[in-house]
């Protein structure tokens, strides 16, 4: 279950919040989704704006995946009853 309390939301997607001290740097991955879509940022700031940014990619990911899905299927032909 996701703590929505800890988390970055856009879009009704939810993100990840973490920070690494070697790199002085935010880092996270969106949730729930099928695939692993990054982002960072150097500020609370950026992150959200790159968290967003990120959460687009994966919509426009999706819907060419639609579409190449969609391409790939012959189409359907109608028939009429009588």
């Amino acid at each position: 279950m996701i703590d929505k309390d800890r988390c970055l939301e856009y879009r009704g997607f939810y993100g990840s919040v973490a920070y690494s001290a070697p790199d002085d740097l935010l880092y996270g991955k969106i949730l729930d989704i099928h695939g692993l879509f990054m982002y960072d940022g150097t500020s609370l700031d950026e992150l959200k704006k790159e968290f967003a940014d990120t959460v687009e990619r994966w919509l426009d990911f999706c819907e060419a995946e639609r579409e190449e899905e969609m391409q790939s299927h012959a189409p359907v032909r109608e028939m009429a009853i009588a």
